[in-house]
């Protein structure tokens, strides 16, 4: 977020204390450290999803201003990524393939190994890098190229 000190923003200390509070509303007995932030990288996404949405209905019309995320390890190449957009990708991600989904919001956005990821999810490294791969391959044609089709 520090990159992005031109756009109107949630700051990352609010953008922390609201995650707090979502988190803690739901404590639960994390059986480790990678549960806890998939956990918490899931809240994150929603309160910047919910920031945006909230932006761009009090913006509509307006020279609004795009909030961006930037996910190198998603990206590699498109340094910027509509948080809004993301989040329709991913949720179309998750109907075709949920676990494909869950790797990639893991691995991008939470910051997971493959190892930590796998271990998360309950399943193999080789199924966690080839669900990687895939996903990520097909949520970046997604993103630049909305309104095709993606197989």
């Amino acid at each position: 977020m520090q990159d992005e000190q031109q756009l109107e923003t949630i700051q990352p200390t609010a953008l922390l204390h609201e995650a707090y509070l979502r988190l803690s509303q739901h404590r639960r007995g994390w059986q480790s450290e990678s549960e806890f932030r998939a956990a918490a990288v899931i809240t994150l996404r929603r309160v910047l999803i919910d920031e945006a949405r909230a932006r761009r209905a009090f913006k509509r019309g307006g020279g609004a201003t795009r909030v961006v995320l930037h996910l190198d390890s998603l990206s590699q190449g498109s340094p910027t990524i509509d948080p809004i957009e993301l989040d329709e990708a991913l949720q179309e991600l998750e109907t075709l393939s949920p676990l494909q989904a869950q790797v990639v919001q893991l691995r991008a956005m939470a910051g997971l190994t493959v190892a930590e990821t796998a271990t998360v999810l309950n399943v193999s490294e080789r199924q966690v890098t080839l669900k990687w791969k895939t996903g990520r391959a097909w949520l970046m044609a997604r993103l630049t190229h909305p309104g095709e089709e993606h197989d």
